[in-house]
């Protein structure tokens, strides 16, 4: 609240500078403008209670791993940056997550990095337990310089689609013990491995299916393993 203050005070001096001198009008208009749409940085974390949907108003920073619980729905809408701290993620169990990007304005997810010469990971984004009752989607985001993008754990029907997934340490898409999920028209490239399907023991990973997505990494494209005892 502070800063808005200081800000809102700020701009009343320029109102008042151009009131009393007319040919700096445009210029000194232009830096209220400015200061006005300047977005706020929320700090976000811990256990998510409570629903909610981020706009691309804001730039949202994920200071401790993000849980979405049961019952509790992340909308991210078109053009919504989210920035993650070293090593840290968001992790939806028993909840939903909802990124709804649009082809000209996508949701990113990248590294906190405060510095162009960093080069650690963020975790990446887990999705566990979800199923018709809670689904999850991605649409038209990009994930890059994670350690695993997104991971698919005990899940029944998650999509990603239209997304770009790049430079992660492990994997791009990690799909475990889940099926009819769908990765769809997705560009996945210069990731250790690119899809990775696991069925562990007594466990199952079936019908899901990849479909007109580029995959091109540094190791496996696609990669499928069972466990003795998976199917």
């Amino acid at each position: 609240m502070m800063v808005f203050s200081l800000i809102d005070k700020l701009i009343r001096n320029i109102v008042s500078r151009v009131l009393m001198n007319a040919k700096f009008g445009v210029s000194m208009l232009l830096i209220v403008v400015a200061l006005q749409s300047t977005s706020e940085t929320i700090f976000v974390g811990g256990v998510m209670e409570e629903s909610q949907t981020w706009t691309s108003d804001n730039t949202y920073i994920v200071y401790q791993d993000l849980i979405i619980s049961g019952g509790v729905i992340l909308s991210i809408k078109e053009g919504v940056v989210v920035k993650i701290d070293n090593a840290l993620g968001i992790i939806v169990t028993n909840g939903s997550i909802k990124v709804e990007g649009t082809k000209t304005d996508s949701v990113n997810f990248v590294p906190n990095h405060s510095s162009p010469g960093q080069i650690w990971k963020w975790s990446g984004l887990i999705i566990r337990n979800a199923n018709t009752e809670n689904k999850s989607s991605i649409n038209y985001a990009k994930l890059i310089d994670a350690e695993t993008a997104i991971k698919i754990e005990n899940s029944w029907e998650v999509v990603v689609e239209n997304s770009s997934i790049f430079n992660c340490q492990n994997i791009g898409v990690n799909i475990i013990n889940s099926s009819s999920c769908l990765v769809l028209n997705c560009t996945i490239e210069n990731n250790y491995d690119g899809i990775e399907m696991l069925a562990g023991y007594l466990e199952s990973t079936s019908n899901n299916v990849i479909y007109e997505c580029i995959v091109r990494n540094q190791n496996h494209n696609i990669y499928i393993f069972r466990e003795e005892g998976g199917g």
